[in-house]
């Protein structure tokens, strides 16, 4: 399927290496929005869902969307134009590890690569997207201690294998976790993902559990979390 439907916005995918996915789909029901929640950076922006998601539940967040492969930014752009909000969500294509604001974002996320020491793929934008070659967790954690406000957060999904890494690439440059939300995609398996949050405050960490099916069915909480963005629910 090259263009995918949401309740409120469609996503092109045609010239992306990577495909809307669930892990994109729940960081961005899942990530806390407020009324102080001005600036959000999406870093890796793929086709835009993330950015996407967050203009729809926050009304008044100016969202900025890094890309480093120009076919992506390119679809990912093309996207926004289409949305209901293309006017406070702007595309960079830029390795995000350069990338300079005057303005700090209260916050951050990203559905980052995540495969270490694994076969590369023969194509080059899907290496980029599924590789942490490019964009390491530390580094990850390095440009949001750089670009966040002092009360501004970092919101991450990642397998749940990477859940020390990514704790010790935070921690080591000021970043505490706040929010954990370990992801069963059904009660009979183990939890495969983990949705988590980081802030410069180490103010205690409060750790959840979502399970998104049970005996094939949709579990009400999953649906509660997503009812807003797929046709389906």
């Amino acid at each position: 399927m090259e263009k995918f439907f949401f309740k409120q916005f469609s996503v092109e995918q045609s010239g992306a290496a990577m495909k809307v996915g669930t892990d994109g789909v729940l960081l961005g029901a899942w990530v806390g929005l407020s009324d102080d929640t001005n600036r959000v950076l999406d870093i890796g922006t793929g086709t835009g869902l993330l950015a996407l998601m967050v203009a729809q539940r926050s009304p008044q967040a100016q969202i900025v969307a890094v890309e480093i492969e120009p076919q992506a930014a390119e679809q990912a752009r093309a996207n926004v134009t289409s949305s209901p909000w293309a006017e406070r969500i702007e595309v960079v294509c830029e390795d995000v590890k350069k990338y300079v604001s005057e303005q700090k974002f209260d916050l951050i996320i990203s559905n980052p690569p995540y495969f270490v020491d694994s076969l590369h793929s023969p194509d080059a934008e899907r290496n980029l997207a599924r590789h942490s070659d490019t964009l390491s967790l530390g580094a990850l954690c390095s440009v949001a201690e750089r670009l966040l406000s002092e009360s501004g957060r970092l919101a991450v999904v990642l397998p749940s294998d990477n859940e020390r890494s990514i704790r010790m690439a935070a921690v080591g440059v000021g970043l505490h976790p706040t929010l954990l939300c370990r992801v069963r995609t059904s009660s009979a398996k183990q939890p495969k993902r983990i949705l988590i949050e980081f802030s410069r405050k180490s103010v205690g960490e409060v750790q959840t559990e979502l399970v998104m099916s049970h005996k094939g069915e949709p579990t009400a909480e999953y649906v509660e979390l997503i009812r807003d963005f797929y046709l389906k629910f």
